[in-house]
């Protein structure tokens, strides 16, 4: 590994104690340059990974869109589809009235349901 100091195997190690100290600086910065590159590098694929994701969402939206334009020509759907917006605004309209009614409705039988409770407890405390 380029990073890592070598290691001598002379014994004359009395008078090069600088040179110790100048080959850990060294490989400081090798490794701040090695970590710098391995960043640069994660970023530059981290884009990649990016574009290719859009790329790809894109072609399936597009693939979605043409696949119901086919069914749509081959199914002769095309005259009916005048009919289905006041269709769709319909049927959230009646789910809307449904909703109400029903949070109506659930008020009443929730206050039944505690009358009855209640009363029925009473009666079952008293025997």
């Amino acid at each position: 590994n380029a990073t890592q100091p070598t290691i001598d195997d002379d014994d004359d190690d009395d008078d090069d104690d600088d040179d110790d100290d100048t080959s850990i600086i060294a490989t400081r910065n090798d490794d701040d340059d090695a970590t710098k590159q391995e960043e640069d590098g994660r970023v530059a694929v981290v884009k990649r990974q990016a574009i290719a994701i859009a790329a790809l969402l894109s072609l399936i939206i597009v693939e979605i869109f043409a696949t119901i334009a086919a069914a749509v020509a081959i199914l002769g759907l095309a005259g009916l589809l005048v009919y289905l917006n006041p269709l769709t605004g319909a049927l959230s309209a009646l789910i809307l009235a449904v909703q109400l009614v029903l949070n109506v409705v659930l008020v009443g039988v929730i206050a039944l349901l505690n009358g009855l409770l209640t009363s029925l407890a009473l009666g079952l405390s008293g025997l």
